[in-house]
């Protein structure tokens, strides 16, 4: 008996599996932020910020595919970010695109009082860290 038709049946199985086409995920975009409310706090004596974000997905099918921070001095930057998948079916009788809120830590840490600037996507705003000390703070 010949092995070569069946070796070169499963080559061939092997060859056209690894040929299909494989959905992806396109990668992520920015949200769209309509406001951005900050509070400040005191936590065990060290200062603690959190940022409430407002806005809109751009379609029904967007999930949220997370938030990135970075720090630059006093300016504190959030990505809020959106996936939609491919080939997702949208709903037809949504006018509006979804309305989101989230409550995100702001990373604070390290940073004396005195006033922040905070970017969320295109959307910017000063907030001020408080004093813990007791001591005025010059804006």
């Amino acid at each position: 008996m010949n092995p070569f038709p069946t070796l070169a049946l499963c080559a061939f199985g092997l060859l056209a599996s690894a040929c299909q086409v494989k959905p992806y995920t396109p990668p992520p975009r920015p949200v769209t932020v309509t406001s951005v409310d900050i509070e400040t706090n005191e936590f065990h004596g060290r200062p603690e910020a959190w940022a409430t974000i407002r806005g809109h997905l751009s379609t029904s099918a967007a999930q949220f595919a997370g938030a990135k921070q970075s720090r630059e001095g006093r300016h504190i930057r959030i990505e809020m970010l959106e996936r939609t998948p491919r080939g997702a079916e949208l709903a037809p009788d949504l006018v509006d695109s979804p309305y989101f809120e989230r409550r995100i830590p702001i990373d604070v840490i390290g940073l004396d009082a005195g006033p922040c600037t905070l970017s969320v996507n295109e959307f910017e705003t000063v907030f001020q860290l408080p004093d813990l000390t007791g001591n005025e703070t010059s804006s």
